[in-house]
């Protein structure tokens, strides 16, 4: 799962690396008007709201930070992405989780583990709508797996196997 993980933010930190300062920061919109930077600094603040909460075992994504430097400053992002990597080697343990639903709040019990997948799966998620900004704008190369999830590369694998 680590190894997953820090190749999928390498690949990210890669290609955003390609980009120049206004293709990075400026709205686009095939994106609805928002940035590659911003889905960037989400991917980067869900994990970094996670770690923040290991400590103390309570976390909120809702109440994460934001911080705008990360949606416009290339290296700062890449640097954050290279700390990531570098903090989620850690034991599973429980956490808490809690969600502003609108008409409630609810707290839902976690663990470590189950939330660096769905951060993942966030983050791949996020690389796909990087990968359809990228596009739009730039000849930037990028892995022909960038954006995608790895259960959906296993689909395909197998869909050419079965023909």
């Amino acid at each position: 799962m680590h190894a997953t993980i820090e190749h999928t933010l390498s690949e990210l930190s890669h290609v955003i690396g390609q980009l120049n300062s206004s293709e990075f920061s400026s709205p686009l919109s095939v994106l609805s008007n928002s940035s590659i930077g911003q889905h960037t600094r989400h991917s980067i603040e869900m994990f970094q709201c996670l770690l923040k909460g290991y400590e103390g075992g309570e976390f909120s994504y809702d109440n994460r930070e934001r911080n705008l430097l990360l949606e416009t400053n290339i290296e700062f992002a890449q640097t954050h992405l290279k700390l990531i990597c570098m903090e989620i080697k850690l034991p599973n343990k429980s956490l808490n989780s809690t969600y502003n639903l609108g008409e409630s709040i609810i707290q839902v019990e976690t663990n470590f583990y189950r939330e660096l997948v769905f951060n993942l799966e966030h983050c791949i998620h996020h690389n796909a709508l990087i990968r359809i900004g990228v596009n739009d704008i730039s000849d930037v190369a990028m892995s022909e797996h960038f954006g995608v999830a790895p259960s959906t590369l296993e689909y395909r694998k197998s869909c050419v196997f079965s023909v």
